[in-house]
């Protein structure tokens, strides 16, 4: 992504700017979680004072325009003197573009920026409420973000050049699931094509796998996760995807770019609604929640995880409006995915406790990174009883009476356990091959 340097100068300091040129008013502009629509008399040029590390930004031409489109920029941390990025709003396609090579456009706007320093642009932090622990401040973002990377964008968008990405840009995996969009019309659209991680949650064991192998495979998708952390350290040029998890954060460690890849997923459903990233972010959740071997080998990944789903659905119960997912009756997939997760975090304690760690679990931390990844999860769970009624453990009724409002008394049996049950359509069945 091309950026320009700031000449410094006693009329202003010198820190990363976003200038944006010929934006119209009453235009809805969000950056990262924080959002603000432009005035009437043109007054508005840009961002400064950026903080390292992502940034998002995109635009609407309302706020209840359906279509959004944004940029992924990314300011690192010991750039001297400070990059001046550059974005000329194109009415045609109602989006924020990259200023062609060659323009002048680049030497006026460094000339101009003394005189619209002061006035004409809007601190990073300016809009941003002092309580820090709101979902919409600039601490909040940071960690909602700790493990996105260039490498992760430019492998999810395509170029090194140009992180544009928009409501509707799509994943190959997706496209014949985003309602009203048929294959031939994604086919023939000109948005971002998004390569995201490839993960078949119907197929989750090695090739050639058979018999027991691929029912554990099925089961506990321990291997699936650690194939594809695998192959993304490879990828990235960061070892051989064995790291040990040690770090406060896990940048650089074992299963970062996963990591890296759900941050970004949730923070593109969250600003400009893709849908294609809300599918990804399911086929995370989907994936590590149902790891039982891993999470002995891998504790720091996992704690790790759980503390960014905490963060993520505290963020979506305050920036999106009727929240990410709908929480407040059963939370539907999620919360299936963790009281499973929960049940088997106490099968990996109890096996621990007894000496029997299983077969081919040799553990990468001790009894204190286990202790993390419970009390994260207890801190999780705790927040969802809290703030929706989520009761992840304990004993339910599955079959019972429910008395209606005329007096009548109806049988009702829940069906939610059944996979963990081997119940109903989960039960196991005999095959007979010799017969067939």
């Amino acid at each position: 992504m091309a950026t320009l340097q700031i000449r410094n100068s006693p009329q202003y300091p010198a820190s990363p700017t976003l200038v944006l040129r010929l934006l119209p008013p009453s235009l809805l502009l969000g950056i990262d979680l924080l959002t603000l629509t432009t005035p009437q008399n043109g007054t508005f040029h840009g961002i400064k004072n950026l903080p390292s590390g992502p940034h998002f930004l995109y635009v609407a031409e309302t706020p209840s325009h359906s279509l959004r489109s944004g940029f992924w920029l990314f300011i690192a941390a010991s750039a001297s003197p400070p990059a001046l990025i550059i974005r000329t709003w194109e009415a045609d396609s109602s989006s924020l573009i990259q200023c062609p090579p060659g323009s002048t456009i680049e030497e006026e706007q460094r000339t101009h920026l003394p005189q619209v320093w002061e006035t004409g642009l809007m601190s990073y932090r300016q809009s941003a409420t002092n309580d820090s622990t709101s979902a919409q401040s600039p601490d909040i973002w940071a960690t909602l973000t700790q493990h996105i990377t260039p490498f992760l964008l430019t492998r999810l968008l395509g170029s090194s050049q140009d992180w544009t990405v928009t409501t509707s840009s799509c994943a190959p995996q997706d496209r014949d699931d985003i309602p009203g969009l048929s294959f031939e019309e994604a086919r023939a659209g000109q948005e971002r094509e998004l390569h995201t991680l490839g993960i078949d949650l119907k197929r989750t064991w090695r090739a050639g796998a058979v018999g027991r192998e691929r029912t554990e495979g099925a089961v506990d998708r321990s291997w699936a996760l650690e194939d594809l952390a695998l192959r993304l350290a490879v990828e990235e040029g960061k070892g051989t995807g064995n790291e040990e998890d040690e770090g406060d954060n896990g940048h650089g460690k074992w299963g970062a770019p996963i990591l890296g890849q759900f941050e970004t997923s949730f923070l593109l459903v969250v600003t400009v609604a893709n849908y294609s990233c809300l599918e990804e972010w399911k086929r995370i959740l989907g994936l590590v929640l149902t790891c039982s071997a891993a999470i002995r080998r891998h504790p720091a990944f996992f704690t790790m995880f759980l503390r960014l789903l905490h963060g993520q659905l505290q963020a979506a119960d305050t920036c999106v409006e009727g929240g990410l997912l709908d929480l407040d009756n059963d939370g539907g997939e999620l919360k299936k995915l963790l009281g499973g997760f929960r049940r088997t975090l106490a099968r990996v304690y109890t096996a621990d406790a007894d000496g029997d760690e299983g077969e081919g679990s040799s553990s990468d931390g001790d009894g204190d990174d286990m202790d993390e990844v419970s009390g994260e999860m207890k801190r999780l769970e705790g927040w969802l009883h809290q703030t929706y009624g989520w009761e992840l453990g304990g004993w339910f009724v599955r079959r019972g009476g429910l008395v209606l409002e005329d007096g009548e008394v109806v049988e009702m049996e829940v069906e939610d356990l059944d996979g963990e049950d081997e119940r109903g359509e989960y039960a196991p069945v005999v095959v007979d091959l010799e017969g067939s």
